[in-house]
């Protein structure tokens, strides 16, 4: 009979951590890869109650603070560009600009149409995202409105849509 050597490999303890760390991080990837097909299938409707204040006021206040915001965030951004002699930033400051008032014009044209088509929001929209606020329940008719209304003006999919309304 030969002598079989038998070779065992030591692991030492950096090895087995790194060795779990993948683990951990390929576990993390298929779950978070299942969690997002199952979000697919969550409706995009939230109810928000509110009882305090009438929801026109309060839909006015909104997009009066969004206003306000949205302007100190222009004029910083206008200081800066003042105050810069370099080239390249006052493009980048000045593009910035250009995209806040755009984003701001995009969201007020929406809010408009659908204000003639009897539905009353407010529109948010981030980098990736719109956020639609309805004041009260919609139908489903006026959700696939909305929806197509956001689409369209906004370049957006349907999984980019975030629409609430709120509950009287």
């Amino acid at each position: 009979m030969k002598n079989k050597k038998i070779f065992i490999h030591v692991l030492n303890k950096n090895q087995i951590i790194l060795i779990l760390l993948i683990i951990i991080l390929i576990s993390a990837g298929i779950i978070n890869s299942f969690q997002s097909r199952l979000k697919k299938d969550i409706p995009q409707t939230m109810e928000v109650s509110n009882n305090n204040m009438d929801n026109n006021m309060l839909f006015e206040e909104i997009k009066l603070n969004r206003n306000i915001e949205r302007s100190k965030e222009i004029n910083l951004l206008k200081e800066m560009l003042n105050s810069s002699n370099d080239s390249q930033l006052r493009v980048t400051v000045e593009k910035k600009i250009d995209d806040i008032i755009f984003k701001e014009e995009k969201e007020k044209l929406c809010e408009n149409v659908l204000k003639a088509k009897g539905i009353n929001c407010i529109i948010f929209s981030s980098n990736d995202t719109v956020y639609a606020t309805i004041d009260r329940e919609i139908s489903k008719k006026e959700l696939i409105i909305i929806q197509d209304v956001l689409i369209n003006n906004f370049k957006i999919e349907l999984n980019q849509i975030h629409i609430n309304s709120l509950k009287k």
